[in-house]
């Protein structure tokens, strides 16, 4: 079982967020200690084009693509920071082990025959 951490990740928007980024840093326009800086969220908040799922095959199909940031993202991308994606979470967030049906098991980066536990697996094996 492969290491993953990540159940989607929108690369050209992330590029795309960075070259502005690096535009206004250059023209000393920064929006801030944030702007540039990366983050990731679990996948139980609503971001722009991506899938909410909850770690559930079902929620996925039935939500589908988000049309609009949930306030905690919205705040990040207006302060500049750039997401990356989507991290992986146990099923509906009910569980330690970190499973999922839309991806699997999320393992331990340092060990990949264990867990990183918890709900937030995924975000765990970000960090």
């Amino acid at each position: 079982i492969p290491f993953r951490a990540f159940v989607e990740v929108n690369e050209s928007d992330a590029l795309e967020q960075a070259s502005q980024s690096k535009r206004r840093w250059e023209e000393g326009k920064s929006l801030g200690p944030l702007d540039g800086v990366p983050f990731a969220v679990k996948d139980n908040f609503n971001a722009v084009n991506y899938t909410t799922s909850y770690g559930t095959c079902f929620l996925a199909d039935a939500l589908g693509v988000q049309l609009q940031d949930c306030t905690p993202i919205a705040r990040m991308k207006a302060a500049g920071a750039i997401l990356v994606g989507k991290t992986g979470m146990h099923e509906l967030g009910l569980g330690t082990l970190g499973t999922s049906s839309v991806a699997g098991p999320f393992r331990n980066p340092h060990n990949i025959n264990a867990y990183c536990g918890g709900s937030s697996t995924g975000s765990a094996a970000v960090v």
